[in-house]
């Protein structure tokens, strides 16, 4: 079951942290070593007590004193944390989670789980824009007022909405360009 287990979490698509009771860490990811520029194994870390506020980077975090206070804060509440966002200085945005493990209302110690969210975002933003852009329009203003605000967001000089007329044989008709 660890084996299954250490094999599933090195091969989740974020970085995870695991430690005991004891502080000492159980378990960690390659992309958990990525993220924190850790240039040791995941399994040499295995026993450590690396702490997550003093090993991280100065650098990596928008704000590494408010990341140190909120996991500390975290730490001592033992409550479940998911979904909370954290900006790096190079622009990307982590999502977070924080599980704490109890077995028969005992605390064993807590899981962090990192992933970049950055395109996701950047995606829903578009999106927001657009609609916020386009929401008056109708008919051929609305294509013609997408058109631009795609445009815009995208900082393109020019856009081409088509739609494929697949019995043309590769042709498409143009319903909007800006």
């Amino acid at each position: 079951a660890n084996t299954r287990l250490a094999a599933l979490i090195d091969n989740l698509q974020g970085a995870v942290l695991v430690k005991d009771e004891n502080d000492h860490l159980v378990l960690a990811n390659q992309a958990f070593c990525d993220l924190f520029a850790i240039n040791d194994k995941p399994n040499e870390l295995i026993g450590t007590s690396y702490d997550d506020v003093t090993q991280a980077p100065a650098g990596l975090f928008d704000e590494h004193e408010t990341f140190g206070t909120r996991i500390r804060e975290i730490l001592q509440l033992r409550e479940l944390v998911v979904g909370e966002d954290l900006r790096l200085a190079d622009g990307r945005i982590l999502q977070r989670d924080y599980i704490p493990i109890f077995l028969d209302n005992e605390y064993r110690g807590y899981l962090w789980f990192y992933r970049d969210v950055t395109e996701n975002r950047r995606t829903y933003d578009v999106l927001r824009k657009m609609v916020i852009g386009t929401s008056s329009g109708t008919g051929v203003e609305f294509f013609d007022s997408l058109t631009r605000q795609l445009a815009e967001v995208l900082g393109a000089s020019e856009v081409v909405v088509a739609e494929h007329l697949p019995s043309l044989s590769g042709k498409a008709k143009v319903l909007s360009s800006w």
